[in-house]
C-alpha cells in the first residue's frame, strides 16, 4: 500500500528507523518510499524470471480508525476530524481488485483509482532500490543471488 506522501521524501539512511528523533509523519512517509523501491526491486529481480510482479496501491485517504490505533489524543482527535473526508474501505479496494483482475500485468508500478500514476523521481533510484533490498535481506537474514532460483 502506497501513498502520495511518498514524493515529499527521502530515505534516511543514517537513522532508518527512526531511532534518534522519531517523528510518526517522517517514518510514515519513508515507508511508502520504502514500499516503492522494495517493489521496484523485486520486479527488476523476479518479474520475469518468475512471471510475478508487485505494484504499489495508493487508496487515498480512507474513512478508518488507523490513525486512532495507540495516537495521543492531539493525534486520535485530528485523525477523527480528518478521515471524514475520505473514502470507504470498499471504495479504496477497487484499484486492489482492479489489479488483482487484470489478465496481463499491467505497465506501471504505482496505481491509484485503477489507473497507473507517476512515483516521485526518488521512487525511480535504482541504486537506492538496490540498497533497500540489500538492507531488508540483511535485517530478515536471509539473502537471494540475483539469476537464481528462487
Amino acid at each position: 500500500t502506497g501513498s502520495n506522501s511518498h514524493k515529499w521524501m527521502k530515505i534516511r539512511w543514517n537513522d532508518i528507523m527512526f531511532q534518534r528523533r522519531y517523528n510518526c509523519l517522517l517514518a510514515y512517509k519513508q515507508s511508502k518510499l520504502c514500499n516503492m523501491l522494495f517493489a521496484a526491486e523485486f520486479n527488476r529481480r523476479f518479474s520475469k524470471r518468475l512471471g510475478i510482479k508487485a505494484f504499489v496501491v495508493d487508496p487515498g485517504l480512507v474513512d478508518t480508525a488507523i490513525g486512532c490505533k495507540r495516537t495521543g489524543r492531539l493525534t486520535s482527535r485530528f485523525w477523527s476530524l480528518r478521515r471524514r473526508g475520505g473514502v470507504s474501505p470498499e471504495e479504496a479496494a477497487k484499484t486492489y481488485l482492479w489489479l488483482c483482475g487484470q489478465k496481463e500485468h499491467p505497465e506501471g508500478l504505482y496505481f491509484g483509482d485503477c489507473t497507473a500514476r507517476r512515483g516521485s523521481r526518488r521512487s525511480e533510484s535504482e541504486a537506492d532500490a538496490r540498497r533497500l533490498f540489500a538492507l531488508s535481506e540483511t535485517l530478515c537474514g536471509i539473502a537471494f543471488e540475483e539469476g537464481a532460483p528462487v
